[in-house]
């Protein structure tokens, strides 16, 4: 009997938990890529960010006049330390969420000396290294949640499948490894600046996704699927078409 209790209540406990399904009138699976079922704009639309500051877009995907999904570009950097392009997609609608694919990343560490010519001289410099590779010598840092928000042609999306509507925005351009030092004081008062600490982060194996060819970022709004087929590089993003769902 009390095996029993236990049971039940267990069984309303996860009744409870779970999300209200969405009643829609349109159908509960997209294929993404799939003509049949979406209306298609095909509208080419391109932005191209600008030097240390961005441009942006509004794309109204469902046609009633009020804008959904922003998409950013920019260029950042200078000359001397490099240019970085980066492009972002965000929601500007409470109703529209992208959806994801939740994957989990290990990350390892590894700390040592190393030793730099410096005017010079031999000059001692610590370094930290990132990756998401359990090679020899590393430690076990962490484990983070993530999120790919890519989906391959063919692949179906459902109605009810994890759609991200807290995010700010997501990021669409390469995350590239990087190199970045932290530099001492002023060596004699002559405008010299010894580097003291190297960070060495590596994204090769941390399941991260590209969208340099086309690809697609599926979303939903009021109860209805659709996608944008697009690519980034860098600061520069392509829309190809998006597409929603139409009524059955």
């Amino acid at each position: 009997m009390r095996n029993t209790i236990l049971t039940f209540l267990t069984a309303c406990v996860f009744v409870a938990c779970q999300k209200d399904p969405i009643v829609s009138e349109y159908p509960n699976v997209l294929v993404v890529g799939d003509p049949d079922e979406v209306l298609i704009t095909d509208d080419s639309l391109v932005v191209s960010g600008g030097y240390n500051h961005g441009e942006f877009i509004d794309v109204d995907v469902d046609k009633d006049g009020v804008n959904d999904i922003r998409i950013s570009a920019a260029f950042t950097g200078s000359p001397g330390m490099g240019v970085t392009g980066s492009a972002y997609l965000r929601s500007i609608n409470e109703q529209l969420g992208f959806a994801y694919i939740p994957y989990k990343v290990d990350q390892y560490t590894k700390e040592y000396k190393d030793t730099i010519k410096f005017m010079g001289s031999d000059s001692e410099l610590d370094v930290t290294e990132y990756t998401c590779e359990n090679l020899p010598g590393y430690q076990y840092l962490s484990t983070t949640e993530e999120r790919r928000y890519r989906f391959e042609p063919g692949s179906s999306v459902r109605m009810n499948d994890a759609f991200d509507l807290e995010s700010e925005r997501i990021q669409i351009s390469p995350i590239d490894n990087n190199i970045s030092e932290t530099q001492g004081g002023d060596l004699g008062g002559i405008g010299i600046i010894r580097p003291t600490w190297r960070t060495v982060r590596d994204y090769s194996h941390c399941g991260r996704v590209d969208y340099e060819s086309k690809s697609y970022v599926v979303f939903r709004i009021d109860g209805r699927l659709g996608w944008l087929k697009l690519t980034a590089t860098g600061g520069l993003v392509t829309i190809y078409e998006y597409a929603v769902q139409k009524k059955p």
